[in-house]
């Protein structure tokens, strides 16, 4: 029994992650459930084998040492980037808490990285997103005085003292991942 943070399972694609954990551990069952951050808070050890995260995690995992900081970064449409100053924000939810809008105008919320995206590339306004995502599509990073500042993302994984044969296999290839994202960030 997998718990995954809503916002995290939208943005990284973690479907794509556990199909091929399906297809590699046949003997294995995996049950998944994406649940919004808040529902990870309330959640008791009882309830999951493993718990992937980056807000909030069950109260008695806060001590969990997060596996990856994910790099993230203000990006705007390639043509006629707004004065980053001015422009308006669309916002993904592991994001939404964590940076001071100030005076400006959140234009949209997102419930995946494809709809930030098609905003951004809309003209709509200017996104935070992961780096090793952000990649993937024609975007202009950002940089300079006037936007809001870049909050850390820490992703953890949290299971049980004694975790199952189906959640270690799970955690040791969501390792993995992490560990190819690194890399692909670095270079």
């Amino acid at each position: 029994r997998v718990l995954a943070s809503a916002p995290l399972f939208a943005i990284y694609e973690l479907h794509r992650l556990f199909a091929r954990f399906m297809r590699t551990h046949p003997e294995l069952r995996l049950s998944t459930r994406s649940a919004p951050d808040a529902e990870l808070a309330d959640a008791d050890p009882g309830d999951y084998d493993l718990v992937i995260g980056a807000g909030s995690l069950p109260a008695h995992a806060a001590s969990a040492r997060p596996v990856r900081r994910e790099r993230l970064r203000w990006y705007g449409q390639r043509s006629g980037v707004p004065d980053p100053r001015r422009a308006a924000l669309v916002l993904l939810p592991p994001f939404t808490s964590a940076i001071r809008v100030g005076e400006r105008h959140v234009a949209f919320q997102a419930d995946d990285l494809e709809t930030a995206v098609r905003c951004v590339k809309a003209g709509i306004g200017i996104s935070l997103l992961p780096v090793a995502e952000a990649a993937r599509f024609d975007l202009a990073p950002l940089e300079g005085t006037g936007l809001p500042a870049v909050p850390k993302l820490d992703i953890r994984i949290v299971a049980p003292e004694q975790p199952g044969p189906a959640a270690t296999a799970l955690r040791n290839q969501l390792l993995h991942w992490l560990r190819e994202r690194s890399r692909s960030d670095e270079g």
